[in-house]
C-alpha cells in the first residue's frame, strides 16, 4: 500500500505541461494565416472532411456547443499541433540551412509542404492574392512554359522573399514554442 501511494505521489509531481499556455501559444500561431489547417486536422484526425474542418474551427476558437459547453482541444490534441508546427520549423530552419542546394531548389521542396498556404505568400509577396497571381506563382512553382515555350520561374529576389517569409514564420515558431538547437563547429547554436 505505501509503495502504491510513494508512486501516486511521484506521478502527481512530475512536471505536466500548462495547458492554458500551449493553447494560447497554438492559437496565436494558428492565426497566421500561412497555415493550412486542413493539413494541420490530416495530420492530427487523419483526413480533412468538412466534418473535421468544423471541429478543429470550433476548438480552435473555443465556440460553444448548444448546451453552453466550450469545444477545445485536449491535452494530446494539442501537443500534437505543436509537434507538427515545431516539426515544421525544423525543416525549413533544416533546408534553408542546406549550404550546398541551391536557394530556389530549398524554397521550391518547402513549398511542396502542403501546410504552407500558398496564397498568403503571394499576398505578402505581391500585395493581393488575386487567381492571376495564384496563377503565375503555380506556373513558377512547376516550372510550366508559357505560350512562347519560356519556362515560368521565379526570380532570384522572389526566391528570397519567399526564403524570408518561411525563415519569418519559422522563427516566430521556434520563439513560442521552442525548438532544437543545432550545435555550430565553433560551439555557438543556431535555431533550427
Amino acid at each position: 500500500m505505501k509503495d502504491q501511494i510513494r508512486q501516486l505521489l511521484r506521478e502527481g509531481t512530475e512536471p505536466k505541461t500548462n495547458t492554458q499556455v500551449d493553447y494560447k501559444q497554438v492559437y496565436g500561431l494558428l492565426q497566421n494565416k500561412i497555415f493550412n489547417h486542413a493539413e494541420i486536422i490530416e495530420k492530427l484526425w487523419g483526413d480533412k472532411e468538412d466534418t473535421n474542418r468544423s471541429k478543429f474551427r470550433k476548438k480552435l476558437e473555443r465556440i460553444p456547443n448548444d448546451s453552453g459547453k466550450v469545444h477545445e482541444f485536449d491535452a494530446d490534441e494539442i501537443a500534437n499541433i505543436k509537434k507538427t508546427l515545431i516539426d515544421t520549423s525544423t525543416d525549413v530552419f533544416g533546408t534553408l540551412g542546406n549550404k550546398k542546394t541551391p536557394e530556389r531548389d530549398k524554397v521550391e521542396k518547402l513549398l511542396q509542404n502542403n501546410i504552407f498556404n500558398h496564397a498568403d505568400i503571394i499576398e505578402k509577396m505581391w500585395g493581393d492574392k488575386e487567381a492571376s497571381n495564384r496563377s503565375v506563382f503555380r506556373k513558377k512553382l512547376n516550372k510550366e512554359p508559357n505560350g512562347k515555350g519560356k519556362v515560368h520561374d521565379f526570380t532570384p529576389e522572389e526566391v528570397s522573399e519567399i526564403s524570408g517569409i518561411l525563415k519569418g514564420v519559422s522563427t516566430d515558431i521556434y520563439k513560442s514554442l521552442g525548438g532544437k538547437k543545432k550545435k555550430k563547429k565553433d560551439g555557438s547554436s543556431e535555431e533550427q
